[in-house]
């Protein structure tokens, strides 16, 4: 379904949950050594626009906050890096919109109420900041030991880690 609705072959012009994978385009462009994975992510929204330049798609993410703050635009470039990789690898035509978005909950408003408040941005910076953080810290990240009664990675922990599975470890850990 990915793939049809990335080739144009489908009638809607937004989907939901696109699995996207670090296929070698991905990684040649980011330099992400042949040892370091990331496994398949899904992107809240993307949107499929034709214009006379051609076919445009624009990433969106979704956030249960009242403003967007510089880490949800990384995540929509980390995103917009993903699926220019993935046109590429797939021969399609298309390119990935200069801006993404984050929606979230408008000021003044409840979450139940459902109005939404768009984030239009640039992705240029947010794109350089992932590249840096792929080529520089992800490798170095990925050399510590995780192993055992032995974990040299750097912990902390925040308001969204009581949703992770992870917590008990974490909490252990420091």
């Amino acid at each position: 379904e990915t793939i049809a609705f990335l080739r144009g072959q489908t009638s809607q012009n937004a989907a939901t949950q696109l699995g996207l994978e670090d296929g070698p385009s991905f990684r040649a462009a980011t330099g992400l050594p042949d040892e370091l994975k990331i496994n398949r992510s899904y992107t809240d929204i993307v949107l499929r626009e034709t214009r006379p330049e051609g076919t445009i798609f624009r990433i969106v993410d979704i956030k249960a906050t009242r403003s967007s703050t510089p880490f949800h635009k990384a995540q929509v470039a980390f995103y917009a890096l993903l699926l220019r990789g993935t046109l590429a690898d797939l021969g399609i035509d298309a390119t990935v919109d200069a801006t993404g978005a984050v929606w979230h909950i408008r000021e003044g408003t409840r979450l139940a109420e459902g109005l939404v408040e768009p984030a239009i941005f640039s992705l240029k910076p947010y794109i350089r900041l992932v590249e840096e953080f792929l080529k520089r810290d992800a490798p170095r990240i990925a050399k510590r030991k995780v192993i055992a009664n032995l974990d040299e990675t750097f912990f902390h922990i925040y308001f969204k880690c009581e949703q992770c599975d992870y917590l008990i470890h974490c909490r252990k850990a420091i």
